[in-house]
């Protein structure tokens, strides 16, 4: 770890920075040095630590007013650890692995200074619409707002978290014109079978009423005959039978 640095915001307070950029970390220190006076207060540098995957508490957050994590491998900020430094003035989390900000609680946490959080993959689905509203409720806080980006799923890479709807983060045009087509195909197939059940149960009726039939047809062009079946007997007393099926 690179040595301390005294960061001067003002005539009236000086905060005091340790520097541990680069310095190939897995974890923040446990323990940092004790200030040299009661209003100063820490600036921590811990950028660029790619094996630095989880933003722990410590107990020197309570006297931090700016954490860099950036360019880290961070993956998760559970809400406890958002609790811990929803204070800061400034906070640095951009370019790290994060896909969301934390699972719940998105409500019961307010950001009171600067947040960098662009250059993230964040994932837009369903589940974490909720980020829209949150987004755009810290909007005055985000240093970065034009660089909250969608990185999934693909619909929606590139587009803006904070000029996103939970409809765009929930419907998939492409899924619901398809649902919709399919609906309309399954609706009008139901409706040509039940009006074939229909015709072909009253079938019956149809014909003795309107003289309809979908099956009536002429086998003998030229001829006319009333019935279905037509029975002939020669002298012989042998039973010849002709059928002629043009209503059945």
């Amino acid at each position: 770890m690179s040595s301390q640095l005294p960061l001067c915001l003002s005539s009236s307070k000086c905060h005091y920075a340790r520097y541990g950029s680069s310095a190939n970390l897995s974890s923040l220190p446990l323990d940092l040095p004790v200030l040299p006076k009661s209003y100063v207060r820490y600036s921590l540098d811990y950028s660029n630590n790619s094996k630095l995957r989880r933003l722990e508490h410590r107990p020197y957050f309570a006297n931090t007013s700016a954490l860099d994590v950036s360019n880290c491998g961070l993956t998760e900020i559970d809400l406890g650890q958002w609790e811990s430094v929803s204070h800061m003035t400034l906070l640095n989390i951009r370019g790290n692995k994060l896909h969301t900000f934390f699972s719940n609680g998105a409500d019961t946490v307010n950001i009171s200074g600067k947040l960098f959080a662009g250059g993230n993959p964040w994932r837009c689905s369903c589940a974490n619409s909720w980020m829209i509203g949150w987004l755009q409720s810290l909007s005055k806080h985000l240093s970065e707002p034009g660089d909250m980006h969608c990185n999934s799923p693909s619909r929606l890479y590139g587009i803006n978290i904070l000029k996103s709807t939970e409809e765009d983060f929930c419907v998939d045009p492409v899924k619901r014109a398809l649902t919709i087509g399919m609906s309309t195909l399954a609706s009008a197939a139901s409706l040509v079978i039940i009006a074939g059940l229909c015709v072909y149960t009253w079938r019956v009726k149809c014909h003795k009423i309107a003289k309809f039939h979908p099956f009536d047809r002429d086998e003998c062009e030229g001829e006319e005959m009333d019935y279905d079946v037509y029975l002939c007997c020669s002298s012989e007393s042998r039973i010849l039978t002709e059928c002629k099926f043009w209503n059945s």
